[in-house]
């Protein structure tokens, strides 16, 4: 038991490579069972572990259902119109609720992990969120949503689909610089929503005209899957939800690495659309 994590990360890991070179069926399938896991793994810990806290990984049993589903309409949808993979279907349907979910378990864990209000930390995730829509929006929605090419229900489902992984990369960056422990469950539920993410800018990109992005799509969220799974079955997934003792907040390297980034995005996105234009002049 106390060596499951590590077999789920190296197994799934070796699935997701091997479906990968296997083709798309391979991939859907693996997807699937990936979604599998992770409620499997939630519901067989909450079970025999008193001490995790319920309400955070419910919402990511309860997002993991929503995205079986948002699969299974979106599949039934294309067979029924002979589309692959329509955008948008009747499972964004689902889809939206699902990201909400994954929204509101971030929240939960903070609610968890921090026994006081934060407000230093909740400024530094909206800073975070700022500086990631503007990289998004200036690197593919700007052209994206002037493109008449696309249907508005095309690019109004982006724009919400966006909205909901800027609100996630905050409450992460407020969870990454907040208090609570920084353990190997920490780093498997972090990858997993790195992965996540990843996960949702390439099919910002498939959606908006790059072919190549679907694949990675299709791995980095079946690794979601995976490394979630792993957070949860790490014998130490009880200290997720632990709430420490109150500490005064502090300038960490992280934390500054962090901000630094951030508020380098605004100058280095304006100079990069600067660029092509002085071009072409």
């Amino acid at each position: 038991m106390r060596s499951a994590w590590k077999l789920t990360i190296a197994l799934g890991c070796a699935i997701v490579a091997l479906a990968a070179v296997l083709g798309e069926s391979a991939e859907v399938a693996v997807r699937g069972l990936g979604a599998v896991l992770l409620i499997g793994s939630i519901l067989f810990r909450l079970e025999r572990d008193d001490r995790i806290a319920r309400t955070p990984w419910l919402f990511i049993g309860a997002a993991g259902v929503l995205a079986l589903m948002s699969a299974v309409v979106r599949l039934a949808h294309g067979a029924a119109i002979g589309q692959d993979n329509p955008f948008p279907s009747y499972g964004e349907i689902p889809g939206y609720a699902g990201y909400l979910m994954i929204v509101l378990s971030a929240h939960s864990f903070w609610a968890h992990r921090s026994s006081r209000r934060d407000v230093e930390a909740t400024l530094d995730g909206m800073l975070v969120a700022a500086a990631a829509a503007v990289v998004v929006f200036t690197a593919v929605l700007s052209n994206y949503l002037r493109d008449d090419s696309f249907s508005i229900w095309a690019r109004g489902g982006n724009v919400i689909y966006s909205l909901l992984t800027l609100t996630l990369v905050g409450h992460v960056a407020r969870l990454a610089v907040g208090p609570g422990v920084r353990n190997m469950a920490w780093r498997n539920l972090a990858i997993g929503s790195l992965t996540l993410m990843t996960n949702d800018l390439m099919l910002l990109l498939d959606t908006t005209g790059s072919s190549w992005a679907l694949a990675v799509a299709r791995s980095s969220s079946t690794l979601t899957f995976v490394f979630v799974s792993a957070a949860i079955l790490h014998p130490k997934a009880h200290s997720l939800t632990s709430t420490p003792e109150y500490v005064e907040p502090r300038l960490s390297a992280t934390r500054v690495a962090m901000l630094g980034a951030a508020l380098l995005t605004l100058p280095v996105a304006l100079l990069a659309a600067l660029v092509p234009n002085r071009s072409a002049g």
